[in-house]
């Protein structure tokens, strides 16, 4: 009808293309709509009155228009006003098209995208890591076994670790198993936190220096995202009247790219880089309009996201001799530890400690000094029940472009003390660091100068008493063919003790995994070996070769194995005074879904997946081939990294050509050390061959067609000897309808029993109502 009118309209201004104005009648009919110039491609129902323009307020919705602060007609509510103070409108004749120009403020536009990925709730399951090693030499022979255990579901785990010990040596011999970690952690994702109760170690960072504790511990988790950018990542802000596109460069290099629809927007750019130099935003519409905003920009993960809080609080008792005694609690502690990023560039942070010997508390304050370095300051305190003491520190860098280089000096009185360091321990009056780096040097292509210094305070307990450090290193390193590397490096050591020495590496590819590599030190050691790599995630790795150390020769081998059940080393060494053995296999038993299998180290997550009893179909992770179901028709995968996306899949092709898949791809986050299980269900289909009658008895006549409520609702047409052959119906009960000439439609319904192997299709006859 809409189109009808239309056409009439367009006649009636047809027959009156000599006049020189055309004036609008006060009518309601149809149009095409352009917004700021772009053709929506799109028809609306257009009110006119005195030359005032109203559509219909549902077409602005279809078409993603904000309807907050637009003004109704008095009597025609559905009819929107758009001839407004911040709308101009026009009725093009020649286009026969409403023209509409909105201002940003009207469009939905694009908020932050940069949300943190929400991972799947893991179902039911287990695993049991274990690492195993043996070492034997002429004097003595190790062996060590490291178990862990981890109980999950949901969002949370149970953890249980452990080592055993059975050592004997020349004149000594012992065997232990110790409890190393017992701990229940709670991850919370929508906020990036993480609960964990029982053993444990507090926040580490230039504020709090970190201790192992039996007790409970609260805060933020953003180091183990990969997905999440808690950094001074800019944002790109601005308003956009037209779909648009928006490019971020630093320094000419483009790092973030992102299409946008009208109206305001505000991105995250996620881009996992550190930076610094000159940012150009660069804003083009469909019409090419292009827009450039220039500002400088220095990024490092020193600095917090603005208005983002990094915490954490612990509270428990200290755990001293972890690896040597199952239950050494001593002396209750608690901490607190806050970073803020104020602005992106100003992040400033405080901490706080306390126990009964030892108090500690300390500010943070990091800043970024145009777009030329990164200024860090701290400043602690302590307090004991005998003295108070202070350490403050501070440091420049700039870790990125084409010149990196980075200051530190801390000092520290000598009284001052921190939780988790025996009571006598004293720090370094001064530390102070240096280095410089030049990524693209002439000649050597990389060139990296190191200076650390230590001074200790004087103290007459020998026991206490530690030496002076100075030194210098330089390394430079190059690439001088794709197949040619070498690295060199020289040191002096000026304090206390004095010692000096230069290194030198050469590697050599062939291709293939194979290289040879051969190295020599002026400190009368050296060594050449042939080296084999796999690549992909399995395969065998061996290495053979000679060093020359102490005045004598030692002849060396290694061999690797990686499986999909664990990974073995064997290395051996002889020399004329001694040999030594080592051999070591670290894998897993995992159990999820009423499934288990020995599998690789579960370090990352794993997923069982079924493909529906159905043996040797290869299963996929992200379209890579990773497994092979077995005779029950599953496969584990693993090696599955937290917070990212995954498809896992399977080969739908290598299915019968009868088979049914509703899903062949199942998207997957997961949270670390979890199990999921994934189902894929597969139907046997058949064909069904019916026969529908009227309700007088009759067969349709040839043509009349046949739909099936299914998804995909297929139309079939009925033959000439009254029947119709349905196709890929699994067991269930279908509802048929036909409809024939005049119009005519009745319904019946049809029952398909489960599967028979080798049953030929029978005649079904059926009344339809």
């Amino acid at each position: 009808m809409k189109k009808i009118t239309l056409l009439l309209y367009c006649i009636l201004c047809a027959s009156s293309a000599h006049a020189e104005a055309v004036d609008m009648p006060d009518d309601l009919f149809p149009t095409s709509i352009w917004i700021n110039g772009v053709d929506r491609r799109s028809e609306v129902l257009l009110f006119v009155e005195n030359k005032i323009f109203y559509v219909e307020c549902s077409d602005l919705e279809k078409l993603q228009i904000k309807m907050e602060g637009i003004k109704r007609h008095p009597i025609k509510n559905a009819f929107c006003l758009v001839s407004d103070q911040d709308m101009q409108a026009e009725f093009d004749t020649g286009l026969q098209a409403l023209k509409l120009n909105l201002p940003s403020k009207y469009f939905y536009g694009v908020e932050a995208d940069g949300l943190i990925t929400q991972p799947m709730k893991a179902n039911f399951g287990a695993f049991l890591n274990y690492e195993m090693h043996y070492d034997k030499t002429s004097e003595n022979r190790n062996f060590g076994t490291l178990p862990e255990l981890g109980i999950f579901k949901d969002n949370w785990i149970l953890r249980n670790n452990a080592v055993y010990r059975n050592n004997k040596g020349h004149d000594y011999e012992e065997e232990n198993f110790v409890r190393l970690n017992s701990s229940f952690e709670l991850d919370f994702a929508k906020s990036a936190t993480k609960l964990i109760i029982g053993d444990t170690t507090s926040a580490y960072s230039a504020l709090i220096h970190g201790v192992r504790f039996g007790g409970l511990s609260f805060g933020t988790d953003y180091t183990s995202r990969p997905d999440f950018v808690y950094w001074n990542i800019p944002s790109l802000k601005g308003s956009a009247v037209l779909p648009s596109t928006v490019d971020l460069y630093i320094d000419g290099v483009n790092i973030y790219q992102k299409k946008i629809s009208p109206g305001d927007y505000n991105l995250q750019t996620g881009a996992n880089i550190e930076s610094a130099g000159t940012a150009q935003m660069v804003v083009q519409d469909v019409l090419g309009n292009t827009t450039v905003r220039s500002f400088p920009v220095l990024i490092s993960s020193k600095l917090l996201k603005e208005g983002l809080n990094d915490y954490n609080v612990s509270l428990g008792k200290l755990r001293y001799r972890y690896d040597e005694v199952n239950s050494d609690y001593r002396e209750f502690f608690s901490s607190a530890y806050l970073r803020r990023g104020v602005t992106s560039r100003t992040t400033l942070g405080a901490s706080g400690t306390y126990s009964d010997e030892i108090k500690n508390a300390g500010l943070l304050w990091t800043q970024a000094v145009n777009r030329w370095f990164v200024l860090d300051s701290i400043f602690l305190g302590s307090k004991t029940d005998e003295h108070d003491g202070y350490s403050a520190g501070l440091s420049v860098s700039r870790n990125f472009g084409k010149f990196n280089f980075g200051l530190s000096s801390r000092y520290a009185t000598k009284n001052y003390r921190a939780l988790g360091y025996e009571d006598e321990h004293i720090f370094p009056k001064f530390e102070n660091m240096a280095y410089v780096s030049f990524p693209n040097f002439p000649f050597f292509q990389n060139l990296n100068i190191n200076y650390i210094e230590q001074t200790q305070y004087e103290t007459d307990d020998p026991l206490l008493r530690n030496d002076d450090r100075k030194m210098l290193t330089v390394g430079v390193s190059k690439e001088v063919t794709s197949n040619l590397m070498y690295t060199a490096n020289y040191f002096q050591e000026f304090g206390d003790s004095k010692d000096s020495g230069a290194f030198l590496s050469v590697s050599y590819n062939f291709g293939g995994g194979k290289r040879v590599q051969a190295d020599v030190g002026t400190n009368k050691s050296g060594g050449i070996r042939y080296i084999q790599n796999s690549f992909g995630e399995y395969g065998a790795n061996y290495s053979i070769g000679a060093d020359y150390r102490n005045d004598e020769v030692a002849f060396n081998t290694y061999g690797g194995l990686s499986t999909d059940v664990g990974d073995l080393i064997m290395s051996y060494i002889k020399s004329d005074s001694d040999y030594s053995f080592q051999t070591g296999y670290r894998g897993a038993l995992v159990w999820l879904g009423g499934q288990y299998a020995f599998t690789s180290f579960v370090d990352n997550a794993f997923a069982l997946v079924k493909v529906g009893e159905r043996e040797d179909i290869d299963v996929m992770r992200s379209m890579s081939p990773v497994a092979k179901t077995n005779k029950n028709g599953y496969a584990f995968v693993h090696d599955i990294v937290p917070y990212i996306n995954y498809d896992i899949s399977f080969d739908e092709n290598q299915l019968p050509i009868e088979s049914k898949v509703p899903n062949a791809a199942h998207r997957l986050v997961a949270l670390r050390q979890r199990g999921y299980t994934i189902n894929f269900p597969i139907f046997d289909t058949q064909q069904v061959l019916v026969k529908i009658l009227d309700e007088q008895g009759n067969t349709f006549i040839a043509g009349s067609e046949v739909s099936i409520d299914t998804p995909e609702a297929d139309i079939y047409p009925i033959g000439t000897d009254g029947t119709v052959m349905l196709y890929g119906l699994v067991d269930g009960t279908y509802k048929l309808t036909v409809r024939t000439s005049g119009g005519r439609s009745c319904q019946t319904t049809l029952v398909v029993p489960k599967k028979v192997e080798n049953q030929t299709p029978e005649l079904k006859t059926l009344l339809c109502k």
